[in-house]
């Protein structure tokens, strides 16, 4: 999901909320692993995006942990 459109200027906040639904994976262990990144890169004409590492911010969690969860951060847009 491409957000720049949605940032303005400055600080935005971000909220990440995560309601798991359904069972966890069978035979999953803490190694499977649920992940949203956030990336800067560029753009190339073709309208392939194109992401430099390391991500700017990131949110990684277990497949197997079934709690719901909502992290909140701000994200500075230049």
């Amino acid at each position: 999901v491409d957000l720049t459109p949605e940032l303005h200027q400055g600080a935005n906040q971000i909220t990440v909320t995560g309601k798991p639904i359904g069972k966890a994976p069978a035979n999953g262990t803490d190694r499977d692993v649920a992940r949203l990144s956030v990336l800067t890169g560029t753009e190339r004409p073709d309208g392939t995006f194109v992401a430099k590492h390391p991500p700017v911010w990131e949110f990684v969690r277990a497949a197997v942990d079934r709690s719901p969860v909502s992290r909140n951060s701000t994200l500075v847009a230049k």
